[in-house]
């Protein structure tokens, strides 16, 4: 049986909603681990892949984000939520969907990293992003509360694939109309 701070330690979360609050890039992360050194939270900013956009800001760490993170793109809202679950080094990394805010090209960077952070942890993405699910080694499709399908990634996409198309003949078929005799 473990505590919820045991668990806390564990498991670095990473809302649909991710929340900034008011005042700098370093505080934010930080707000992950009260507490957290400065080499801590550079190594979750290197991870997240946000590093090197803070360094280029004329304040650096000490940038202020706004209300709720306004002086920032979505994207780096986004990569900021995902250090700041980092920050104490979690060995597990759960998402819900983290690129609902993102455009393409900013889904695609989010989609690297996540392939990066997986081979030193466990990442688990909640999403309905085809682009996410293409960086995906297995997956795990839920169906009103229940497992419908689980497995390698290639083979559940396959059965996806399968059953889009099945359903798509069914309904592209005409409707068998009754004989009429007259």
């Amino acid at each position: 049986q473990f505590t919820r701070r045991e668990l806390a330690n564990w498991i670095g979360y990473v809302p649909q909603e991710s929340v900034l609050f008011d005042g700098s890039l370093r505080d934010n992360i930080a707000q992950g681990k009260p507490g957290a050194t400065d080499q801590e939270i550079l190594a979750a900013a290197v991870a997240a892949g946000v590093h090197s956009f803070v360094i280029d800001m004329p304040e650096g760490y000490a940038t202020q984000v706004g209300e709720a993170g306004s002086l920032l793109s979505g994207g780096m809202r986004q990569r900021m939520a995902i250090a700041r679950a980092l920050i104490g080094d979690p060995p597990i990394l759960v998402m819900d969907e983290p690129s609902g805010s993102l455009d393409r090209q900013a889904e695609e960077q989010l989609r690297t990293m996540l392939m990066e952070l997986s081979k030193s942890r466990t990442v688990i993405i909640v999403t309905h992003s085809p682009v996410l699910l293409q960086g995906c080694r297995s997956l795990v499709v839920m169906e009103q509360g229940k497992i419908a399908c689980a497995g390698p990634a290639a083979d559940v996409m396959r059965i996806l694939s399968q059953q889009q198309q099945a359903a798509k003949a069914q309904q592209a078929a005409p409707a068998a109309s009754p004989t009429q005799q007259g």
